[in-house]
């Protein structure tokens, strides 16, 4: 009971791993965002969200609806067709992106889609986009917050074209090899000569290489001093986290819920992923919501020692009942005469 309902004092598990890539379009992730309220003008309710992983190119599309078939189609028409087909796709486990209609559309272009492990959306990079989009969205909505897609395209203008703080370029100059005018550059005609060579692309992308490095190897100091290696192994037995939400109608008090639940055998561990075996199928869980479940072996004499002890706390029990049955009799009859 008290591996179950402990919190984790020790360090979380898992060093920081960077995801790398080296161009554009070899790493494309995918988040869906909402559903808002439903706008006034176009009626949309959903914003999916496409970034490159090198150029940190946006592609920001709003929805009417998120079904598997409409994100499947506007990442076709939107992203593929213009851009053509990504060689990695990154995505959460929301039920479009693991639907038979998406998975298709990745075999048949020949796209490896790699899902992010559940309650560990920071694997999936449009994380650092969608909080820049929601930003922008909440200063420009109105009280209603029914215009808040009024906007969409000049806010992935805005990220296409501000230098990233991870590359030290603009997406535009990564993704397109060229940059784009701003408004002011075109108000005060300011032209920064937008195309260039083959060889200044190449330029370029090893100058996003090495300042992407820097970035990931101050980001990875930072991180892991606050993190401990994976110690968990194949065979062994660990709790996973709960995740419970207090309800005041089931009367359920998340805090009051244990913390984990398990046993279950580890099969395999990937970097800081390990995949268990629940409930008749395999799942892979990220090294930070587990923890190594302790088995308790008690030999004959401990067993003996604990009946013992039980019956010794039984019988102290039966005692203190006793004597608190006749001193209760005591008082009754000592009340009864004195109202005699």
């Amino acid at each position: 009971m008290c591996q179950i309902n402990n919190y984790k004092n020790a360090l979380p598990a898992g060093r920081l791993i960077p995801n790398v890539s080296n161009y554009p379009n070899e790493i494309v992730t995918l988040d869906l965002l909402g559903p808002y309220p439903v706008s006034r003008v176009r009626r949309n309710r959903y914003v999916l969200v496409i970034t490159d992983h090198f150029s940190k190119w946006a592609e920001i599309i709003p929805l009417k609806k998120a079904s598997a078939r409409v994100i499947a189609d506007n990442f076709f028409d939107n992203y593929i067709s213009p851009f053509l087909a990504p060689i990695k796709l990154i995505s959460d486990n929301g039920p479009q992106f693991i639907s038979d209609i998406f998975e298709s559309l990745s075999e048949r272009l020949g796209i490896r889609h790699v899902k992010t492990v559940v309650y560990r959306p920071q694997a999936n990079r449009t994380e650092r986009v969608n909080r820049d989009l929601v930003q922008m969205i909440a200063i420009n909505v109105n009280e209603k917050h029914d215009t808040w897609d009024q906007f969409l395209r000049e806010f992935a203008y805005a990220i296409r074209t501000a230098v990233n703080e991870t590359t030290g370029k603009t997406p535009a100059e990564l993704f397109l090899g060229r940059n784009l005018i701003t408004p002011f550059q075109k108000l005060v005609m300011v032209s920064d000569g937008t195309e260039f060579a083959v060889g200044d692309i190449e330029r370029l992308f090893e100058e996003a290489r090495r300042n992407t490095e820097t970035k990931h190897e101050k980001w990875k100091k930072y991180y892991n001093r606050r993190r401990r290696d994976v110690q968990i192994k194949v065979n062994d037995w660990v709790l996973i986290a709960t995740h419970h939400l207090s309800s005041a109608t089931r009367k359920v008090v998340a805090k009051l819920k244990p913390k984990f639940k398990g046993p279950y055998r580890v099969l395999d561990v990937k970097n800081n992923n390990a995949v268990i075996w629940k409930a008749g199928k395999r799942l892979t869980i990220n090294v930070d919501q587990v923890r190594i479940y302790r088995h308790r072996k008690c030999d004959e004499t401990e067993i003996g020692a604990i009946s013992s002890r039980i019956a010794v706390i039984c019988a102290m029990n039966q005692v203190v009942l006793t004597e608190y049955n006749g001193d209760q009799m005591t008082r009754e009859m000592v009340k009864r005469k004195g109202q005699k």
